[in-house]
């Protein structure tokens, strides 16, 4: 059986070796609709090394992918009390629409706080961006009490 072995280049080797990575955190508001997604602004880097951006200035919510490949991505929404009986529904997203294979279960309010996760793998390009959104129908916007989002490259794999 033959082998065929892919041949990278020093600047892919690099990006393994120091693989592009960040961890971000924040603790935005969610306005109540029954339909409607929205972006959640991250307000601080709580690590990152190598070639991806993120900006508290520029597009907060957005995590940008410089070197293509495939990436871990693990996500958490802390839900406030004053959720209620309500649902809380959350989902990651690439470039502002497409929805990933990464989904948050759904959280049901109660008396204290209540936290969904999810993670998983996402393929992207140069220039694609991951978000995380959010919606919640409680009538009320309401803080959510943490967010996290960590993406980080696993694989130069885009297929």
């Amino acid at each position: 059986m033959a082998t065929t072995l892919e041949v990278i280049n020093a600047a892919q080797i690099a990006a393994l070796l120091n693989p592009p990575m960040v961890n971000l955190s924040g603790a935005p508001s969610v306005a109540s609709s029954g339909a409607t997604y929205f972006a959640l602004p991250m307000t601080s880097r709580l690590s990152g090394s190598g070639n991806i951006t993120w900006s508290s200035g520029t597009n907060p919510s957005r995590v940008t992918a410089v070197v293509p490949g495939t990436y871990a991505v693990v996500g958490t929404i802390t839900w406030p009390s004053t959720l209620g009986t309500n649902n809380g529904r959350a989902q990651i997203q690439v470039n502002g629409s497409s929805v990933t294979n990464t989904k948050f279960s759904t959280a049901q309010g109660s008396s204290g706080n209540i936290a969904s996760s999810c993670s998983g793998l996402q393929v992207l390009n140069a220039g694609d961006y991951l978000e995380i959104y959010a919606n919640q129908a409680s009538g009320a916007t309401i803080s959510l009490t943490s967010v996290t989002l960590g993406v980080w490259l696993v694989s130069l794999a885009t297929s």
